[in-house]
């Protein structure tokens, strides 16, 4: 089938679904989500069927029309169905087959994709729907456009119309597709590729662009201020496409996206609110034609038969479209729990609870559950007694109501006392009630409660506020072989399953709870439903082929974990690609294998003899249907297009120079008014040197450090980055040591992104440890500086994050660096590098709070007690490793069996000082010998003359338990003090000096900690 053969088709057998067939819209577009027959469309209540094709323009996606597979204009085939009807798989899958693709040869699977667009405040859950690992469609529920909760929801199919036609005609490249009878794809497009990939990659003129978009952004507001909804959606398009040549050519940096993004959003917002007022004012005239699917379910008046066992098996199914792979556990966990509360908490007798799911179902069964509660005695709480009964002890007529109403007499009262007096109350016989009765009631709360990462809403008509994972399409509800009859949203309980979605059809009659019938049932449906057998099943099946090809055994569990969860009957399928890709880094590889295709690699275990850790083959986890050969071919293609890309990028990224690329920087803003990528490797280049200098490294080590911070930001203007982002930094050492640099300067740009968590490891050299300081520490100060400061829980810039990691390193590593000389340095260079000038003397402090935070969070991770924590933190030089050592020392004095003779000393002098911030000067003040009026001011004074020098060269040495020992010798005499010397005199001069001592004191204590803040 030829491509406009494709598209013909389409449109016929759409329009046989109730879709007009629309056009394409005459203005660039990134998908066909942004023509206003989506965009606008699928806003407000009114029915809304469309299909169209939609060319559209990604310029980031440009290969001059050297890569077979990647253009940067294609073209998609649209289909808004609003309201999604319950059936719409089965209609999509329907669909293919009408193209003439044999299902039944072929691995579909729906594989999670959450799809947002930020430009238009757009965001939906669905699916990428695979065809042997191809992504042919992209599959959505819509949830948001405009920033507006949509109701009812549209679906959007989106369909790759190149992917398909590659596929239908067995060709390896876009040009080669035969778009009519003997002209083919290449014959239309190919040169337009080559002039546009050179356009928007290298030629446009980004300054130009720049002021379109301001231009184009005034435009829109002003037709939007006018009341000009649609014009202004052009314009806002317009916004959209020229931030996208902006972004192809690397003018924006990853930080000022978020900026620009929000400018188009903040536009679509604006036009989406504008339409659906216009439509409203409108009176929605196509509501004027159109009755909803009005389905009302009851099950109130369901009976139950009296059973005659007193125990049964329960079986419970949730059956679903595709649930994504990561949520199908922890969702089972939540199951189990609320089932064992469910009937806990009804005295319901049971026995074990199993749980099991796969991508289309999540099973509970239960074994010996009691059919019946039991009855009880409960104790039914009534009226107060002077109510109840009458001065003579009669009964009241509230009293006998109370008793009537229960089917009791006055006599049958009886009196206790509570805490508000006394009540009259009555014992009450209550019937159990039928289990099948409970569980009716129970079990639509228990799966409405399911909590999911993200979760879609439906129809507020026909489906309330209920919320799922994915849609909800059939329940399976059996306490023996008897229905618990029960609806959620539009679901009605029953006894009918489906088995595996190309290896059966049909609805399946469960006829009991009976777990290894049901398991046997689904199983000859083609689903091996227990998810704990999948998994060693799977493990086994890539052990023997791993065994077979001659590999290492290491299995990678993540991926093990998420294949378990993508499919319902697991057949492994082995293919491979050319050597020749064994140059690109393995990291690329496995990024490209594991992240977008979910295989297995396969690694030598002759590590690096061929100069790659992998050997040319992967393996893949089908779903159970599919001709092997068709599906290998396939998988083959597509992870041959990957790596071609992956090939391309490595390959024109080393055209030139590593160090070369610098200067590209400059085209890159980093923050809009913090200046560009450039303005940032400079600032790390000055920074990393200082603090060379502050932790005493000199020589090679720093010119290592100082190269490296200027050179670590390159590879974000790489092709490479571009595409895989997870790959920043390594790239960048890959590409530093192929150009030339050192090792050390390689592996200070590869890691110097780490820690990226809390878990993740750390920079690996001294070196790499410093860039990744500088680098955190710069980002930090210039948000700080900027007013982007983290707030509650909102911290988009990961400012928390990056600061852990600043505290993490100088810990694990032990430097002792003092972060406030590092935090005045980067604001230096602030004010030298950058469109700010930052003139806030109250800054540094406030960065340093803010290190100071995360510096608690690891102290209380490690066990330290909060009031240690207090204690450290409040004195001293914002310095990691120094703190650390501190509250060592202060939690084992905590511990002394001396400490309550010592702790109350020390507190004494620091209570009485009137101002604790003079503390800090420590001892620069002076005390006046000659104002001595007694002995114990003299002992006092030369006690604390006698060990002052020697604490604070512990004190610089590190040595804070020294430290602590020395000024626990002043303990006697500072008692003696106290106890017999008037502080606070009215002389001034004489309480003044006298203070003078207690200052010199309490400045050694600050060595420490401020101990007052302990709690004893």
């Amino acid at each position: 089938m030829n491509f406009q053969d494709i598209i013909l088709k389409l449109d016929e057998y759409w329009a046989k679904q109730g879709c007009i067939i629309q056009q394409p819209y005459d203005i660039e577009v990134g998908a066909g989500t942004f023509n206003p027959a989506t965009f606008m469309r699928v806003l407000g209540p009114e029915p809304w069927r469309v299909a169209y094709v939609e060319p559209s323009r990604r310029p980031t996606d440009g290969r001059y029309g050297d890569n077979p597979w990647r253009a940067g204009h294609y073209y998609q085939y649209q289909v808004i169905l609003k309201p999604s009807p319950p059936d719409i798989q089965n209609i999509y899958l329907q669909s293919l087959e009408y193209l003439g693709i044999d299902l039944s040869k072929h691995d579909i699977r729906f594989v999670e994709d959450d799809w947002e667009s930020p430009t238009l405040g757009a965001s939906g859950l669905g699916w990428e729907v695979w065809m042997d690992s191809s992504e042919i469609t992209q599959y959505t529920y819509f949830q948001q456009m405009g920033s507006i909760d949509l109701d009812p929801i549209s679906v959007e199919i989106t369909y790759g119309l190149e992917r398909i036609a590659m596929n239908s005609q067995d060709v390896d490249s876009i040009f080669d597709i035969e778009w009519a009878y003997g002209i083919t794809y290449g014959d239309v497009h190919y040169r337009s590729e080559v002039e546009y990939s050179t356009y928007y990659l290298d030629e446009a003129d980004t300054a130009m662009l720049f002021m379109l978009f301001d231009t184009y952004e005034k435009e829109a507001f002003h037709c939007l201020d006018k009341g000009l909804i649609l014009p202004g959606v052009d314009y806002v398009l317009k916004c959209s496409h020229t931030f996208n040549v902006l972004d192809a050519r690397g003018s924006i940096s990853v930080t000022e996206r978020a900026s620009y993004i929000a400018r188009v959003r903040n536009l679509a917002r604006r036009c989406a609110q504008g339409y659906c007022k216009q439509r409203e004012d409108m009176g929605y005239p196509l509501m004027k034609n159109w009755k909803p699917n009005q389905t009302i379910h009851s099950t109130q008046d369901v009976k139950y038969s009296i059973p005659t066992e007193s125990h049964l098996d329960f079986l419970l199914e949730i059956g679903t479209e595709e649930i994504p792979a990561s949520y199908i556990q922890p969702a089972l966990d939540q199951i189990e729990i609320s089932i064992k509360n469910i009937l806990t908490q009804n005295r319901i007798e049971f026995g074990d609870v199993q749980v099991i799911g796969t991508p289309r179902r999540m099973t509970a069964y239960v074994t010996k559950v009691a059919t019946n509660q039991p009855d009880r005695v409960v104790e039914v709480m009534g009226p107060p007694k002077r109510a109840a009964f009458d001065d003579s002890g009669n009964p009241t007529k509230a009293g006998e109501g109370f008793a009537r109403k229960y089917g009791m007499n006055a006599d049958d009262l009886k009196i206790k006392s509570t805490d508000k007096g006394e009540y009259v109350y009555l014992l009450v016989a209550e019937k159990g009630r039928l289990t099948a009765e409970v569980l009716a009631d129970e079990l639509p709360q228990l799966i409405s409660s399911i909590d999911f990462p993200k979760s879609m809403h439906f129809s507020s008509f026909e489906d309330g506020k209920f919320q799922f994972a994915r849609p909800l399409r059939w329940i399976v509800s059996l306490l023996g072989e008897e229905v618990i009859k029960f609806n959620v949203g539009r679901v009605v309980s029953d006894r009918y399953t489906y088995g595996h979605r190309f290896l059966s059809s049909g609805a399946i009659e469960i006829k009991s709870a009976s777990f290894d019938d049901y398991k046997k049932t689904l199983r000859d449906a083609g689903v091996i439903v227990d998810h704990n057998e999948r998994r060693e099943l799977i493990k086994q099946q890539v052990s023997d082929i791993l065994k077979s090809e001659g590999s290492t055994d290491y299995i990678d569990e993540e991926i093990l974990e998420t294949v378990t969860f993508l499919v319902e009957m697991p057949k492994p399928v082995v293919g491979s690609f050319s050597e020749s890709y064994l140059i690109v880094p393995v990291e690329v590889l496995e990024t490209a294998m594991k992240k977008h295709q979910k295989y297995f690699s396969l690694h030598r275990k002759d590590d690096g003899k061929y100069g790659s850790p992998l050997l040319p083959k992967f393996i893949t986890i089908t779903n159970g249907a599919g001709d092997e050969s068709v599906i290998r071919h396939g998988n083959e293609r597509v992870l041959r297009s990957r790596l071609d890309d992956a090939q391309f990028f490595y390959n024109e990224d080393q055209k030139t120079g590593f160090a070369q690329k610098l200067d590209k920087l400059n085209h890159v803003v980093f923050q809009e008014e913090l200046g560009t990528l450039y303005d940032k490797s400079q600032r790390l280049k000055e920074l990393a040197g200082f603090l060379c200098d502050e932790l005493g490294l000199d020589g090679e080590a720093k010119r290592n450090a100082i190269r490296a911070g200027e050179l670590c930001k390159i590879d974000l203007v790489t092709q490479m980055v571009g595409e895989f982002p997870t790959l920043q930094g390594i790239m960048g050492g890959y590409y530093a040591i192929n150009s030339g640099e050192n090792e050390e300067v390689a592996k200070a740009i590869r890691s110097h992104y780490k820690p990226n968590s809390p878990t993740d490891d750390l920079p690996d050299t001294i070196i790499s440890c410093i860039v990744s300081i500088a680098d955190k520490l710069d980002t930090i100060v210039g948000y700080f500086a900027t007013g982007n400061i983290p707030t509650g829980s909102q911290d988009p810039y990961a400012l928390r994050r990056q600061a852990t990691g600043i505290v993490r390193i100088a810990i694990e590593k032990e430097l002792k660096l003092n972060l406030d000389n590092a935090i005045t340095k980067s604001i230096e260079l602030y004010n030298q590098r950058s469109k700010i000038k930052i003139d806030d003397p109250k800054l540094a402090d406030i960065v340093a709070e803010f290190l100071k935070g995360r510096i608690s969070a690891i102290l209380s991770d490690k066990g330290f007690s909060y009031d240690v924590i207090d204690s450290v933190l409040s004195v001293g030089e914002t310095n990691a490793i120094k703190i650390l050592k501190r509250a060592n020392v202060l939690a084992n004095f905590k511990n002394r069996n001396d400490f309550d003779r010592i702790y109350p000393a020390l507190n004494r002098v620091l209570r009485i000082l009137p101002n604790r911030e003079l503390i800090k000067t420590g001892n620069s003040f002076k005390v006046d010998t000659n104002l001595f009026q007694d002995k114990y001011e003299s002992d006092l004074y030369e006690s604390v003359m006698g060990i002052e020098n020697d604490v604070r060269k512990s004190s610089e040495n590190d040595n804070y338990g020294d430290v602590i020992n020395r000024i626990a010798t002043l303990c006697d005499n500072i008692d003696l003090f106290f106890d017999n010397v008037m502080v606070m005199v009215e002389q001034e001069e004489l309480k003044n000096n006298r203070l003078a001592i207690l200052y010199r004191i309490a400045g050694m204590i600050y060595l420490v900690a401020d101990i007052s803040k302990l709690v004893v």
